[in-house]
């Protein structure tokens, strides 16, 4: 949510449980969906059918890392030099700055460093940036092919946050733009409750708030976070189908599947996506500071997996 209170006023409910406590009736975690590769084929899982697509694989600018990339794109920022900030031909900035590190890398030597902040409350509608946000957005290296469906990947890691109060917090999210507020926002974060719980959230903001309902979402309150620990995120998003999937360390969140529209046409996805973003953004504000880290980022046309 963007504000201070919880987005409970546009939860949908049909075919699924927010709260964890049910299944939806759902096609099973080995049946996954195909996509074109770019040729006009389908491209499986397992990269059997159909000939490979004629997109090279992007690895940001980490060049060393090109021969272990299978994906479309990859990022393990180890060929940034401690300390830089990313790299602006791959990345746009959101907001407040990042950098890259080897305080606290999920494999190498180097992870991208969200520095300590306090979290903040709303941005601007329509602005180029938001101050609160600390995400990195990938639009001109996000691969044509995977603009209207996709496969992603990322390796999180909070180091220290907020606790004894309610805070919606942010990981990565998909764009109907190029920038913050650009159109509808596809995210994925989590809750953290006044009493300590915490879990996964997926979330839709669609930055036009003179629209009630403007956000919407589903919680998985079995899909449970803790601090100092690294958690393998992946997704499916199908912008024609109005669809998004999630793992967590590998099995599937089904309380969190979302087959829209659901909640009012305003959160009917965009024909295609047009940027991918990761980082961090805490949406209320708070006296104490969130520190988390980013590493391993990978976008496919296949389930990419967490090795």
């Amino acid at each position: 949510m963007e504000g201070g209170q919880p987005e409970g006023m546009a939860e949908p409910t049909t075919g699924m449980f927010s709260d964890g406590s049910g299944t939806p009736t759902m096609s099973g975690t080995d049946n996954m969906p195909g996509m074109p590769d770019g040729n006009g084929t389908v491209a499986m899982e397992d990269g059997s059918a159909g000939p490979a697509g004629d997109s090279q694989a992007d690895v940001g600018t980490d060049g060393a890392a090109a021969a272990a990339c299978s994906s479309q794109f990859c990022e393990t920022f180890e060929e940034y030099t401690s300390g830089a900030a990313p790299d602006p031909a791959t990345w746009t900035l959101d907001g407040s700055p990042v950098t890259i590190d080897s305080i606290q890398p999920h494999r190498g030597t180097k992870s991208l460093h969200v520095p300590p902040h306090n979290g903040a409350a709303n941005c601007i509608d329509g602005a180029p940036t938001c101050p609160a946000a600390r995400f990195i957005r990938l639009t001109g290296k996000f691969p044509p092919s995977l603009h209207k469906q996709f496969y992603g990947r990322v390796f999180f890691y909070i180091e220290q946050q907020a606790t004894g109060a309610f805070y919606h917090w942010g990981v990565m999210e998909a764009g109907g733009g190029i920038g913050y507020s650009d159109g509808l926002a596809v995210r994925m974060g989590g809750h953290i409750e006044a009493g300590g719980a915490e879990y996964l959230r997926f979330h839709i903001d669609t930055h036009m708030h003179q629209i009630m309902p403007f956000e919407t979402g589903l919680s998985d309150t079995q899909a449970v976070i803790k601090p100092k620990t690294w958690y393998c995120l992946e997704w499916y998003y199908d912008a024609p189908g109005n669809e998004a999937r999630f793992w967590l360390d590998g099995n599937e969140r089904t309380a969190l599947h979302w087959k829209g529209p659901m909640g009012g046409a305003q959160f009917t996805f965009p024909p295609e996506f047009k940027s991918v973003a990761f980082g961090w953004r805490v949406y209320q504000n708070s006296t104490k500071p969130f520190e988390v880290f980013v590493d391993d980022i990978a976008l496919d046309a296949q389930k990419i997996g967490c090795n």
